[in-house]
C-alpha cells in the first residue's frame, strides 16, 4: 500500500468538490458502511475534459475516488468505462481487503455519471456503453 499516495488524496484532493452544470453526474451509496460517492463530468468531443467528486465516507472512498478521477480525466468515454478495480488499486498501490469495496463504489458512480451524460446528450439510453 502506498501510504504517501493515499494520504495525498485525503489531505490534498485536487478534484474534490461539486461541479457547476455538469454534463453528467452519478451517485451511489452503500448502506452497510454509510459511504456515498458522487461524480460529475464535463464532456467535449467524447472525452472527459473535467471531473469532480464528492465523498461522504472513509479514507478508502476518498483515495479510491480521487485516484479513479485522476485516471479517467482526459480519457474518452469508452476508455473511461474500461477502467476496473485492479487499475485503480494498482495505481493507488493497493488497499486493505476491507477497503476494496470503496473502489467498486467509485467505479459505479463513474458509470452512472457516464450513463447520465449519454441519456441527456446522445439521444440514447446509455445501455450500449455499459454492456460492452
Amino acid at each position: 500500500m502506498n501510504h504517501e499516495k493515499i494520504n495525498h488524496y485525503i489531505t490534498e484532493p485536487t478534484l474534490l468538490g461539486e461541479m457547476a452544470n455538469p454534463d453528467g453526474s452519478g451517485a451511489i451509496g452503500d448502506p452497510s458502511c454509510g459511504d456515498r460517492i458522487e461524480i460529475f463530468i464535463k464532456v467535449k468531443d467524447d472525452s472527459i475534459t473535467d471531473i469532480r467528486y464528492l465523498v461522504k465516507g472513509c479514507w478508502g472512498s476518498l483515495a479510491s475516488t480521487g485516484q479513479l478521477c485522476d485516471l479517467v480525466k482526459g480519457k474518452s468515454i469508452d476508455d473511461a468505462l474500461y477502467f476496473d478495480e485492479d487499475d485503480v488499486l494498482n495505481a493507488l498501490g493497493g488497499l486493505p481487503e476491507e477497503k476494496r469495496h470503496c473502489t467498486r463504489l467509485a467505479l459505479a458512480a463513474l458509470h452512472y455519471a457516464v450513463r447520465n451524460y449519454l441519456v441527456h446528450h446522445s439521444g440514447g439510453n446509455g445501455e450500449e456503453y455499459l454492456e460492452q
